[in-house]
């Protein structure tokens, strides 16, 4: 499984998604923006923390 696909498993989390589809769009596209395209595994948990948190 590739790091976006990782990345759309967990925004398909209920409660996460629930509050991903509240989001606005500008918000959506900040966040994505925010994760750079080639993460490693490191990076990727640090960034799924800062959606969490965010969220």
């Amino acid at each position: 499984m590739t790091d976006i696909q990782k990345l759309q498993h967990i925004r398909d989390i209920p409660k996460i998604k629930r509050k991903w589809n509240n989001l606005t769009n500008e918000k959506k596209r900040k966040l994505l923006e925010s994760f750079p395209e080639q993460t490693t595994e490191k990076a990727l948990t640090k960034a799924i923390e800062r959606v969490r948190k965010a969220l």
